[in-house]
């Protein structure tokens, strides 16, 4: 099985995965890296008390992820190949 990057994300909803904490916002997720293992949390502070950047930040932070993931997914089907 390869390894994919999967978050749920409501679209009616533009502060998923946000959290304020005392005026702080911070990144909160689950990635689930193999269908059969535990979820791995992730919290992350943004650093910022401006609702608009914890969006940029957040969006740049599940970019990267993205990116990771397909990286993996690539190297994998190299080695199959």
């Amino acid at each position: 099985m390869i390894p994919s990057l999967s978050l749920r994300i409501d679209p009616k909803n533009p502060d998923h995965h946000l959290w304020n904490n005392n005026g702080t916002w911070w990144l909160h997720l689950s990635l689930r890296e193999q269908p059969w293992l535990k979820a791995r949390r992730l919290r992350q502070s943004l650093a910022t008390a401006c609702r608009r950047t914890a969006r940029q930040r957040r969006d740049a932070i599940i970019a990267q992820l993205e990116i990771q993931a397909a990286a993996v997914v690539s190297a994998a089907e190299r080695s199959a190949a």
